[in-house]
């Protein structure tokens, strides 16, 4: 244990990270209207489908033979009409 305290009022702010997924929104937003498949999971998994819906994505789990395919797509405006 250190052997003085940093006291601090407020925390430093946190760095946001990009991730893959961002990477992976950045492609469907060039792409408005068309379904990717994103991810491929053995199993159903909320998680999965809840950091695309976050960052506005529309998503659908299909199962499979083999497990569930994630789809997701980025909303056409013109649909919005």
């Amino acid at each position: 244990m250190a052997d003085e305290l940093e006291w601090r009022d407020t925390l430093p702010r946190k760095r946001k990270r990009r991730t893959e997924t961002d990477d992976i929104v950045s492609q469907l937003k060039e792409r408005p209207g068309q379904w990717a498949r994103v991810e491929w999971t053995p199993f159903r998994n909320s998680g999965i489908k809840k950091k695309y819906v976050d960052r506005g994505c529309e998503v659908a789990q299909r199962i499979g033979d083999e497990g569930v395919n994630v789809w997701a797509r980025w909303p056409d405006p013109e649909d919005w009409e």
